[in-house]
């Protein structure tokens, strides 16, 4: 059987920390902003999987999303706005002003 109607569905995205947009260049590794950054998540009831060393090993962090097919806007939005306060507390920790 084939579908009928087509539905949006999320699909998997990852957020890559950049100290630099222009030129991408990543954090130094010594600020761990992904274990900073997962740690806050949770605090704010978030459970996500954030990675370091994702550009070349040791350089790099990421944190992959992938909300399940079900979720409606209202959870994604709470997803968002979890996150946003979560990183911005890793990156406040390391002394990165976040703009609004």
């Amino acid at each position: 059987m084939c579908g009928a109607e087509g539905k949006e569905i999320p699909i998997p995205r990852a957020i890559e920390l950049v100290e630099d947009r222009a030129t991408k260049r990543p954090f130094d590794p010594k600020h761990r902003l992904h274990a900073s950054g997962k740690k806050e998540a949770l605090a704010a009831g978030l459970l996500c999987y954030p990675m370091g060393g994702t550009l070349d090993g040791e350089r790099g962090d990421h944190v992959p999303l992938a909300p399940p097919f079900i979720a409606g806007e209202a959870q994604l939005e709470e997803l968002t706005t979890r996150l946003a306060g979560a990183l911005s507390s890793a990156l406040a920790a390391i002394g990165v002003a976040v703009a609004a």
